[in-house]
């Protein structure tokens, strides 16, 4: 039903697109749409559906973010499904993939975070980034870049919660990044 649905939505998109081809809104909407389509094929075990999903989202938002490099929401926009892309490499049991795909995403994290070290989403993000690229690091056996990843991560985190002793999740991510430290 859902794929239905997000079928329907695409081909609205897209003939809108059509009409109006230098919106870059529309543009957007679709690869908005084409991320949510495929999150339900990866959901419903269809990694290949998601995959081509994913894929045609990532390349739109690479041209729209070529179009607009000073945009930051456009580099948020490719870094976020480049997660996606990851998450499913990862899930189908492609470790050097989901490495590829997180290490871009990594990349256009610290680019953010070196134009504005003080947003503390973009850092917040880019201690997810790293943590998963520790993870996957890992799990392919390079203990040394998952240790430095984690630490980074640890770096991180710590100057967040330290900028707001309030936010509980801050300080839970600290704990987090210390006991994957310790076990390795």
């Amino acid at each position: 039903r859902a794929t239905a649905a997000y079928e329907e939505s695409l081909a609205v998109w897209r003939h809108l697109a059509k009409i109006d081809r230098r919106n870059p809104q529309l543009q957007l909407n679709i690869s908005g749409c084409l991320d949510k389509f495929g999150d339900v094929k990866f959901g419903a075990a269809d990694g290949m559906g998601a995959l081509a999903a994913y894929e045609e989202s990532l390349a739109i938002r690479r041209h729209l973010s070529k179009d607009a490099p000073s945009n930051p929401s456009r580099q948020l926009n490719v870094a976020g499904t480049l997660e996606k892309i990851g998450d499913l490499k990862l899930a189908a049991g492609d470790a050097q993939g989901a490495l590829t795909a997180y290490g871009e995403m990594l990349s256009i994290d610290r680019v953010l975070v070196a134009i504005d070290g003080s947003n503390s989403e973009w850092q917040r993000n880019l201690s997810l980034s790293l943590e998963r690229f520790g993870d996957v690091t890992l799990a392919v056996g390079n203990t040394v870049a998952a240790v430095a990843a984690y630490e980074q991560t640890l770096a991180l985190r710590r100057r967040l919660a330290a900028s707001d002793k309030t936010n509980i999740q801050w300080q839970k991510e600290v704990s987090a990044s210390l006991e994957k430290i310790n076990r390795l």
